[in-house]
């Protein structure tokens, strides 16, 4: 996942060059800073565009070195706790039944070799392994460390807002009105004035905008200067300059390891500007000097301040040289709009890199792509009336019986997973479904090489689009195997495992069926699937990057985790537990039994909460809301929802 995610990073930053480019020429002549200021804003885009299916002829290949130790499949230790002695693989036409070798039953020199990847991996595929890890994690606390410091600065600018800054008078407002008006915008911003020695700037906390200007040009400047200051300052609202600030201070907090971001945001704030100070000078009636004397007046200002707004505000201090503004202004290129050959320009160069996928590959990918030479055992010849559906054949089931089970842990890369508690389950039941399906395209493509001394190693590959043959899709499915283990303490783990070096393409789904009787603990998780849980199975927690959670009748400890996709809880009559649920994109509902007591803790940034039979308090702001209730005395256990992008529904039955 971090090197899937770094590789990405480099092939935006590739793919964003050309247009840091052409923002660069563009802004160095000066003449068109709109232009160059929309450059750079698509810059900042492509540099955190989530991947997006690659057109063939627009697709980037990113070499990045991608190798790691395939992990051993058929090397197991003679008195390792496996229970697969009886996994039983069974056709879902119904046209034949065949059992699966197990482990033990393996030819001598295949475990010997599986020995070999062992030590082989222990010695040298961890430390790969390991680096990527140590950088993703390198990466993931820088990140934490900007985003911890910004937040501190911001409340307490916030803060020292609310005490020290004071409405306009009327004089101020009045020209507000009138700067407005020749923009051609109403005037929706708040005016604000602060005693303290500083350049005036424009705030947006993700509402109203505030332009805060400094007391003493408030009341020492004349009314012809002031309005040209109000008229930059609305400039920079009119062009949502105070809305782009958070996107920048976003990429920048992300890939502050990125110097393109660095660049990308210093020739942003430059042409931002410039752009304003084009727009001042076409749409108010004053002679360039004055406005450039009134530029001075206020950077006279900036030299004595020990004041600083943040990052995310548009303040004069942080938008290039002042030198440099004046000699734009006095050149007269201001009062020309761009022309309509160079916004087409840019507007196809910004299409072309928008547009363009990634597609990464490792280093010497040629060389190790083609399947594995290594001479197969023939399987056993199908019957002739049975061959044409087995050529065909795109799914299959396996099946294990597992006793003595405590606790359980399934995993499952693609498909989805359904656990059942069935009291009279003597032992507990797995069943895989390996489902070809739609996932004919899967989203990457691993070859396993042997490189010989019996080591092999995975190669990872970005999006392909070649399609698997139908014999291609029944040897892959003939090929894979469902694990049951169980350690000592009577911890299952489940998983489907496909094989090591075939050479395969593409990734089928993995839907995974549990019936158990209660178990102590139950963890779950999917990549790109559902899951979904009945009945009461002991403490529960489940967690999908795309998939939607379903949970019904659970009495005990739950935790639910969603990246992109809905979660759906209903606790059984008799939960007395608590409950812990997030969401990143997508709703969260929760139905309550009428007997729970405890308390309801439920945060939205960007959605709606709605509850139904529970006393409490819904706060809402612009675009998200919070709620703080409790069913009951409240006394008991404790629900937290927390969802980003999503609506939030609390009821009790």
């Amino acid at each position: 996942m971090t090197l899937t995610v770094l590789e990405y990073a480099l092939g935006n930053a590739l793919l964003a060059l050309p247009l840091a480019a052409l923002a660069w020429v563009i802004g160095r002549t000066r003449r068109n800073p709109s232009v160059a200021h929309f450059a750079w804003v698509l810059v900042m885009v492509r540099l955190v565009m989530p991947p997006i299916a690659s057109v063939p002829w627009m697709s980037f290949k990113v070499p990045v070195s991608r190798a790691m130790v395939a992990q051993p499949i058929v090397s197991r230790a003679s008195g390792s706790p496996v229970l697969d002695p009886r996994i039983a693989a069974q056709r879902t036409d119904g046209l034949a039944t065949h059992s699966m070798v197990a482990p033990a039953a393996r030819a001598p020199a295949a475990v010997q070799a599986a020995a070999a990847v062992s030590a082989t991996s222990n010695g040298h595929g961890l430390a790969s392994v390991d680096r990527w890890m140590a950088l993703g994690l390198l990466w993931l606390a820088g990140t934490s460390v900007v985003v911890t410091v910004s937040a501190a600065r911001l409340l307490h600018f916030r803060r020292m807002l609310r005490v020290v800054c004071a409405p306009a008078d009327p004089r101020v407002r009045r020209l507000a009105e009138r700067a407005a008006a020749h923009l051609g915008m109403l005037l929706r911003a708040e005016i604000l004035v602060i005693p303290a020695t500083t350049v005036p700037f424009v705030w947006s906390f993700f509402g109203r905008p505030r332009i805060v200007l400094p007391a003493s040009i408030a009341s020492g400047m004349s009314d012809d200067e002031l309005l040209l200051v109000l008229t930059h300052e609305l400039a920079h609202i009119r062009r949502r300059d105070h809305l782009v600030r958070w996107l920048d201070w976003a990429v920048v907090a992300w890939l502050w390891w990125n110097p393109l971001a660095w660049i990308a945001r210093r020739g942003l704030r430059r042409t931002e500007e410039l752009a304003c100070d084009a727009l001042v000078l076409r749409t108010r009636d004053t002679a360039p000097r004055s406005y450039g004397s009134c530029l001075l007046t206020v950077a006279e200002a900036l030299n004595e301040s020990a004041f600083r707004a943040p990052v995310q505000a548009c303040a004069m201090g942080d938008g290039g040289s002042l030198e440099e503004r004046i000699r734009f202004i006095m050149s007269g290129a201001s009062s020309s709009r761009p022309s309509m050959p160079l916004r087409l320009f840019a507007m196809a160069a910004a299409s072309v890199s928008m547009l363009a996928g990634v597609a990464c590959v490792s280093s010497g990918q040629e060389g190790l792509a083609a399947p594995s030479s290594a001479p197969r055992s023939a399987p056993a010849a199908p019957s002739s009336a049975s061959a044409p559906q087995d050529a065909d054949r795109t799914s299959r089931t396996l099946q294990a019986s597992i006793e003595g089970a405590t606790s359980l842990h399934v995993e499952s890369l693609s498909g989805s997973i359904k656990i059942v508690r069935d009291d009279s389950a003597k032992v507990m039941q797995v069943t895989a479904v390996i489902d070809w399906g739609d996932f004919t395209q899967g989203t990457n493509e691993w070859t396993v090489v042997n490189v010989g001394n019996g080591t092999t190693i995975t190669v990872g590959q970005g999006t392909q689009r070649s399609r698997l043959s139908a014999a291609q899709r029944k040897e892959l499915i003939d090929s894979a195997k469902l694990v049951a283990e169980k350690d000592s303490s009577g911890r299952v783990t489940v998983r489907v495992e496909l094989p090591e070096a075939d050479g395969w393409r593409q990734l089928p789904a993995f839907n995974i069926t549990v019936r158990t009787a209660a178990l102590i603990e139950v963890h779950a998780e999917s990549m790109n699937g559902a899951i979904e849980t009945a009945g009461d199975l002991g403490k529960l927690h489940v967690e999908t990057v795309n998939g939607e959670i379903n949970v019904s009748g659970i009495a005990s400890a739950l935790q639910a985790e969603s990246m992109n996709g809905q979660v759906r809880i209903s606790l059984a009559d008799s939960a007395a537990a608590s409950v812990d649920a997030d969401c990143t994109n997508g709703r969260i509902v929760l139905e309550l039994p009428a007997s729970w007591n405890g308390k309801v803790n439920a945060s939205t940034i960007h959605g709606r909460v709605d509850t139904k039979g529970i006393n409490g308090t819904i706060d809402r702001d612009l675009v998200g809301a919070s709620f703080e209730g409790k069913v009951g005395s409240g006394d008991g256990a404790v629900a937290t929802l927390d969802v980003v992008n999503g609506s939030i529904e609390v009821r009790t039955r």
